[in-house]
């Protein structure tokens, strides 16, 4: 085991004194750094914007009043002193009052109906006391609601949320109310949707701002830590391509230089010097994504902040909602796009064992990419179901666990055993042809 490790330190020592590896390493660091600078900004420029809306802007205002000053409605002289009483006391739909009244200014009154200037006239004592839960009471005991909204009031008296309007738990609620309303408030809900009420009202009971287990590929975020954390799992094929350099090389140099003689001459077993080189390639790509993946974390760390946000990865099993740590949803979805990373090192490991010049193994590794990833999306565009067996199919692990996978009911766990099984192959290959190949 220790002439092993000699021939990996050796390994080592060779990729390091090349003025090449220090050229591709700087330009890697250039190219993350410059990514997460470009994140970060675009972060910052969002939670710059973010903020709370105005009570009544101009705008809203006249169109709301000239929308109702030109309608056939019978309560319309009721309606725009409401909407006057509105803005002069700042109650928009943006607040918890205003939200209720605008029920009454809705609402098409036919000329048989008369305005409830009763219920208006209670609701405005509720609301200068700012007495919400008295006021939700009252109107639902005494007004016509919809369903879903009915649903909201009962659920924040029962919870004891307050509406804040615009806060985090308003807009959980928001989706709660929305899947409500999808079903016409009957309950006819389907497991999904059962399954995604039970994770909201979870973070609401617990105050739980972000589930990180929403940051998918095509929704992806970048307003908190966890989300850029995320995002940044991209820089795994910067990592990639700098690693098909070294893999691509490490085999095929030895050829064209004619140092594979003075290799070979040493008493060990040739499947023990190609294990070596196999080590050194997977051990360096695994030290570099660690390295890319503590930047990453530390750049979203100092420069985004969870802004005072509580995050948590919250999955259902069985109708029931199991907490884990976010940074472990983080090293997971990492370590899924990694085994993207782990394959193309060892395709370019194999193309280079094959080959007796590295520029040779480097050019078929990427030409490999590109013309498989065009067959393979040709495959599902006409709907060729065999091509889920193919390597490139499988290789966005990340976007196959969010259900975007190219064919239908892709799964992560065949997605895995068709890299595996195509890692193995490359490797079995490489293995052989090394043995038998003439120096």
């Amino acid at each position: 085991m220790s002439r092993f490790f000699k021939l990996v330190h050796n390994e080592y020592t060779k990729i390091f004194k090349k003025g090449g590896t220090a050229a591709i390493l700087i330009l890697m660091t250039i190219v993350v750094i410059v990514f997460e600078i470009l994140l970060c900004a675009t972060a910052e420029k969002r939670d710059s914007s973010d903020g709370m809306a105005p009570a009544w802007s101009e705008e809203n205002y006249n169109n709301f009043y000239n929308s109702i000053g030109h309608s056939n409605d019978a309560a319309k002289a009721h309606k725009l002193e409401l909407l006057e009483y509105m803005k002069n006391n700042s109650l928009s739909t943006n607040t918890w009052g205003g939200n209720l009244l605008m029920v009454y200014v809705n609402h098409p009154y036919a000329q048989q109906e008369d305005f409830p200037k009763d219920e208006v006239a209670r609701i405005k004592e509720y609301i200068a006391q700012d007495d919400w839960k008295g006021c939700y009471s009252y109107a639902l005991e005494n007004t016509d609601l919809p369903e879903d909204m009915r649903w909201e009031m009962n659920f924040r008296a029962e919870h004891n949320i307050k509406p804040q309007m615009n806060d985090h738990t308003d807009s959980l609620i928001d989706k709660i109310r929305g899947i409500q309303a999808d079903t016409g408030g009957k309950g006819a809900l389907t497991q999904s949707q059962k399954d995604k009420i039970a994770v909201y009202t979870y973070q609401l009971e617990h105050d739980i701002t972000i589930n990180v287990a929403d940051y998918t590929i095509s929704e992806s975020v970048v307003e908190n830590t966890w989300g850029a954390w995320t995002f940044s799992s991209g820089l795994i094929y910067v990592v990639a391509v700098a690693m098909m350099i070294f893999a691509g090389n490490i085999v095929a140099n030895e050829y064209s230089q004619g140092t594979i003689k003075f290799l070979l001459v040493n008493p060990v077993k040739r499947w023990k010097i190609l294990a070596s080189k196999l080590f050194t390639v997977m051990t360096l790509a695994f030290v570099l994504l660690l390295i890319v993946f503590i930047f990453s974390g530390l750049c979203a760390s100092l420069f985004i902040g969870a802004n005072g946000q509580k995050a948590a990865w919250l999955t259902v099993t069985d109708g029931k909602v199991r907490e884990s740590s976010a940074l472990a949803f983080i090293i997971e979805q990492w370590l899924l796009q990694s085994i993207t990373l782990f394959v193309l090192v060892t395709l370019a490991f194999s193309l280079s064992t094959f080959s007796r010049k590295s520029s040779v193994a480097i050019a078929l590794s990427i030409v490999c990419i590109f013309v498989g990833n065009t067959i393979t999306s040709l495959l599902a565009v006409f709907e060729c179901d065999w091509g889920r067996f193919l390597l490139f199919a499988n290789l966005d692990i990340r976007g196959i666990a969010a259900g975007e996978s190219m064919f239908y009911r892709q799964s992560v766990g065949f997605a895995v055993f068709v890299l595996v099984e195509h890692m193995v192959v490359f490797i079995i290959t490489a293995f052989d042809s090394f043995r038998r190949k003439s120096v």
